[in-house]
């Protein structure tokens, strides 16, 4: 189940259809419409099953058991979700919500992760859990009486959630395994953008091999051939959008070869916490005000856009009052390849970020705006 990515804070209503199920450590747990046509597809394919597999069930009982089983398997899928949860929280990265669709679930990160070791370690949680829930199962069944409704269900949800696990250790994009990948790629090549190339290009190979199974599907011509088929080219969809949404950014395709970014990285005037806002606006709007705490370390950014135009801060606003804070992934190092450093603004909407000196202090700030206009055409660097 693929790890989705935003960083803003503010609740957004769950969509049109969807259902704000629970809240779970802080979690909003969240059911979009096309789970509930994923519970009638699994009714539809389990219910002759179990009334195959059951002695003496009716056909009403079969298709009360065929609903259980779906949320059974909702709820590994949550399982799985939250796995990743877990460990994206003990690297310090906020979840925003879990989203049950049809062919899964994805869990909102509010920021990337910062190395390819958290990467690597959330995006691999998932699969760990599906695999410990099949092999969970499988257990139980071997303690429980065959041909019975227990049995049958632990059946379905070890072989659904071993599916589930070893699908997504698949080397692609969107999908966990392509975000393992992803990590691995780049902790030996120190550059994130070439296990998202990778990455991308085995989702879109992993869509390409869904569809010919789909087509083998469809040479059956039976009518659960047909409904097999349809799943299958869903979840092709699924991982070839999935694909299309990881490319690398336009922005970082279009970088200048060998521009660090601190060729067009704005001048920073650093000011502390307590200095009055008031002589942060006094100075030229090109040069970008870094808040510092007491200890010298740089908290945030002062945002003019977030002082109304006739408001005229007192003398005793300080320069705080106005500031974006920096957060994981703002701070930038001077080795790092500008390319992965515009897929990480991209990814995570970060409207600046901070170039650190070989000191540790910010010698400069970059922006959203700032790398759009590098990498649109012919640039200036900015004056020292």
């Amino acid at each position: 189940m693929a790890v989705g990515e935003r960083t803003k804070r503010r609740q957004r209503p769950a969509g049109v259809g969807a259902v704000r199920l629970a809240r779970i450590a802080g979690i909003d747990i969240v059911v979009a419409p096309s789970w509930f046509l994923s519970v009638v597809l699994i009714v539809a394919l389990a219910t002759p099953v179990v009334l195959q597999l059951i002695p003496r069930i009716t056909s009403l009982g079969a298709a009360v058991v065929s609903v259980a089983l779906a949320v059974l398997l909702a709820l590994s899928v949550l399982a799985h979700e939250l796995g990743h949860c877990l460990v994206a929280r003990v690297f310090g990265i906020g979840v925003r919500e879990v989203r049950l669709y049809l062919v899964g679930g994805v869990s909102e990160l509010e920021r990337s992760p910062a190395s390819a070791t958290e990467e690597a370690l959330i995006a691999g949680a998932g699969p760990a859990v599906s695999a410990l829930l099949a092999v969970g199962c499988w257990l139980l069944m071997g303690v429980t009486e065959v041909r019975t409704i227990g049995w049958l269900i632990l059946i379905e949800l070890a072989v659904a959630n071993a599916i589930v696990a070893v699908f997504n250790i698949l080397p692609a994009l969107p999908l966990d395994g392509g975000r393992v990948t992803r990590a691995l790629i780049w902790k030996v090549s120190r550059r994130r953008r070439a296990g998202t190339i990778v990455g991308v290009a085995g989702g879109f190979l992993v869509a390409a091999a869904l569809i010919v199974w789909a087509g083998l599907f469809l040479r059956s011509g039976t009518r659960p051939g047909l409904l097999q088929a349809a799943i299958v080219l869903v979840m092709a969809a699924f991982v070839a959008a999935g694909a299309w949404a990881e490319r690398p950014s336009t922005a970082a395709r279009g970088w200048p070869s060998g521009m660090p970014l601190s060729a067009v990285a704005r001048r920073v005037v650093p000011m502390a916490v307590t200095e009055p806002l008031a002589a942060a606006l006094a100075l030229p709007a090109d040069i970008v005000v870094v808040v510092t705490a007491s200890d010298g370390r740089a908290v945030g950014v002062v945002d003019r856009s977030r002082v109304a135009a006739p408001a005229v801060p007192g003398p005793d606003t300080a320069s705080w009052a106005a500031v974006t804070p920096l957060e994981p992934g703002m701070i930038v190092s001077p080795r790092e390849d500008p390319r992965d450093v515009i897929e990480r603004v991209a990814e995570m909407q970060l409207p600046f970020i901070a170039l650190l000196g070989e000191d540790g202090t910010v010698r400069g700030v970059v922006t959203r705006a700032d790398i759009d206009r590098a990498s649109a055409g012919p640039h200036r660097r900015r004056p020292d």
